[in-house]
């Protein structure tokens, strides 16, 4: 059983003017993107930069969006709430429920979009198929019977990506889904979203750690200050000059020595107060040089 919805074929996601003022504030400014189907495309930037309300307005749940977002011929800022959560799911990092439900309770939700609005009777056949599948993707079903509340911020945010997954999202939006995880964790989840991707899903998702990005993006979407800063291959974009500019950090950028996925190692510029402290801070015995199986730089990214 495939977790994909119907209707994979087309153009991908076009995202025009798309613009949030919420409070009189500006928090996205007329960002506009095309991106390509069955790709991932992380939306990076420092904190602040917008990429939570981006992503919350591509799914069509902030009511001060304006601009057009365009899937399959749709407008997903037009569609009805229902329309729209039968092409797209949002994991959001920091969901919750007071309600004493139970992990396959949630996952459930994900199944009321395709669902008659009037039904009796309990999930169908092909409902508790989709749901039992989606958690053994998201790699939950072992804990499927615990209280959602009793869950580790982690288990929660495995629980969400399967309760998205049983929505059968065409476009799958996360908000930093390795947050929570641990190492082990987090590569498995990447891992997976690669797979999705692979399979024809189109995923767009918020990541704080650059060489996340650069390994497992096939686009990079930069904001800062809730405008588009840059956008276009990982090679291209993850540049020590453009990191600099958008987190203020400077980059080497090397490779994995088993991967070869880029690697980047931050440090604060030595112009600034706080770089010199700590490169003159550093105890007796350490070296600045990285060990010899990552001192080859990536020095030309492409």
């Amino acid at each position: 059983m495939g977790l994909t919805g119907e209707g994979l074929t087309g153009h991908g996601l076009a995202v025009e003017g798309l613009t949030i003022e919420l409070g009189g504030a500006p928090i996205v400014q007329g960002v506009s993107v095309s991106l390509p189907r069955g790709s991932v495309t992380g939306v990076i930037g420092p904190n602040g930069a917008g990429k939570s309300t981006f992503l919350r307005a591509l799914a069509g749940v902030v009511p001060a969006a304006s601009g057009t977002v365009r899937w399959g011929g749709h407008d997903l800022l037009r569609l009805s709430a229902r329309r729209r959560a039968r092409l797209l799911a949002l994991v959001e990092q920091n969901a919750h429920t007071a309600e004493p439900l139970t992990v396959r309770d949630v996952v459930e939700l994900g199944r009321v979009p395709h669902q008659p609005t009037f039904r009796f009777g309990g999930p169908t056949p092909d409902d508790a198929a989709r749901v039992e599948y989606a958690m053994e993707v998201a790699d939950c079903a072992r804990f499927a019977d615990r209280t959602y509340t009793t869950l580790s911020g982690g288990q929660r945010q495995r629980v969400g990506l399967a309760r998205a997954l049983a929505q059968e999202p065409e476009l799958l939006l996360l908000d930093e889904p390795t947050n929570h995880l641990d190492p082990h964790a987090q590569l498995s989840i990447l891992h997976l979203l690669r797979a999705l991707a692979d399979e024809g899903i189109t995923i767009v998702t918020a990541l704080h750690d650059l060489s996340h990005a650069g390994s497992v993006c096939d686009e990079v979407v930069v904001l800062r200050d809730g405008a588009l800063h840059a956008t276009g291959h990982p090679g291209s974009v993850l540049v020590p000059d453009t990191i600099r500019e958008v987190y203020g950090v400077d980059a080497e950028i090397l490779r994995h020595p088993r991967t070869l996925d880029p690697v980047f190692a931050l440090s604060l510029p030595e112009d600034e107060p706080d770089g010199s402290l700590r490169q003159e801070s550093r105890s007796p015995g350490r070296t600045l040089v990285p060990n010899a199986s990552t001192h080859a730089r990536w020095s030309s990214p492409t």
